[in-house]
């Protein structure tokens, strides 16, 4: 399957869990895998001309709906930067899933090409760069300071503290409960789903990781807990009906998507 066709099947999907997760939750979701850097750029022809001094493409996805720009930067088709030209802004957005080797290679060619540095993670950061550059031309030096322990937060569907329980239960997850609030351990990593109020639960995991068997874990306690939560209302449904004197339950049956269809004589 081409790249082009993945990008309008993703179109789909995007919409499908826009409307699922809510708009916000959705954002939240995206931003958590991947890292944007705000660059120095002036133009779409000055990253296009210093892409080919570093020795890397340009390409342009056209799918009928949006228009997708991306460079490679690594052995596979997904390994690349997408750019998005947002007013005056041209960003570099980069999934966390890419080769941080790849990424680095990619950034220093590009700076040594252009001959300065050119990607930040935030507009501030660029700022105090280039005022610096202008105030006073110093030679930087090099200060080494301890890396920070990574933290990923994820936000999800989930309401329901027992169900929520049932569907970690389930797939042999042992949790601590603080509260209403779930810690456990995954791959040795520090994990806890949580939240604050009545707001929806958040999945969060402490420390380097692979990010692949996170969204693996996620997806495995999300698709559980959809489990749960149709079982309990199919044990409704035929407890009421077991009850009542003018119905009967005729059928149960499990359909190829596992939805359940209950025929009831009435």
């Amino acid at each position: 399957m081409s790249i082009k066709q993945d990008l309008i099947n993703g179109e789909l999907w995007v919409a499908q869990q826009r409307k699922k997760m809510g708009n916000s939750a959705y954002e939240a979701w995206v931003k958590s895998q991947e890292t944007r850097y705000f660059t120095s750029f002036k133009s779409e022809a000055e990253v296009k001309d210093f892409m080919r001094k570093a020795g890397y493409d340009y390409k342009r996805i056209d799918t009928g709906r949006y228009i997708y720009i991306k460079t490679h930067i690594g052995s596979d088709d997904y390994d690349c930067v997408w750019w998005l030209y947002r007013g005056d802004e041209i960003i570099a957005v980069i999934n966390n899933d890419v080769d941080k080797s790849y990424v680095e290679k990619y950034m220093k060619k590009v700076e040594s090409a252009t001959g300065k540095k050119v990607f930040f993670l935030s507009i501030k950061e660029r700022n105090a760069y280039h005022s610096r550059r202008v105030e006073a031309p110093v030679k930087e030096e090099k200060i080494v300071e301890p890396e920070p322990i990574p933290e990923y937060t994820f936000p999800t569907i989930f309401t329901d503290t027992s169900v929520l329980k049932q569907a970690l239960k389930n797939i042999g997850i042992n949790t601590k409960m603080q509260g209403d609030n779930f810690e456990f351990t995954l791959d040795g990593f520090n994990t806890s789903i949580y939240k604050e109020g009545s707001s929806n639960y958040e999945f969060k995991i402490v420390g380097k990781c692979n990010l692949k068997k996170v969204h693996g874990y996620f997806n495995k306690v999300e698709t559980e807990y959809n489990k749960v939560v149709q079982y309990n209302i199919i044990q409704n449904i035929k407890s009421k009906v077991v009850k009542s004197p003018t119905m009967q339950l005729a059928q149960e049956e499990v359909l190829e998507d596992n939805s359940v269809l209950l025929t009831i004589r009435v």
